[in-house]
């Protein structure tokens, strides 16, 4: 799960139906990653591994698209987004588990540390929303 608290300014053309925007905003990011691990070819674990890291970060968001619907009102609006984190390296704990195969030797295995994020992460897509007032 992941989020985002921006504020930037939004530039609108003039008109009642039909009006193009243009969003920038720069803020913060929030990340929650929840990780599990199983194991295959006939390898268990005695006690599974899952772990749960917070990132937060900085971040950039901007978006083009159109406001349909009259003005004042209710809106839908329709465009693409791009949305830009800055994370610094985040990384799980270590953990020693017991491993045992299925021929039944068991062993002791390291787990981790494992790099979650690491640079830029970069999210482009379509949105799709509703726009109150003016």
């Amino acid at each position: 799960m992941s989020g985002i608290a921006a504020a930037g300014p939004r530039l609108m053309t003039t008109g009642r139906t039909f009006r193009l925007t243009l969003g920038a905003a720069g803020g913060v990011a929030f990340r929650n990653i929840q990780l599990t691990r199983s194991l295959s070819n006939g390898v268990s674990e005695s006690s599974g591994y899952s772990d749960t890291e917070t990132a937060i970060s900085p971040a950039i968001l901007g978006d083009l698209g159109f406001i349909i619907g009259s003005t004042p009102g209710v809106n839908f609006v329709i465009g693409g987004m791009a949305w830009v984190e800055l994370p610094s390296q985040t990384q799980t704990n270590s953990q020693n588990l017991q491993e045992n195969p299925s021929g039944g030797t068991s062993f002791n295995a390291a787990s981790g540390p494992f790099t979650i994020l690491n640079g830029p992460q970069v999210y482009i897509g379509p949105y799709l929303g509703i726009r109150f007032g003016h």
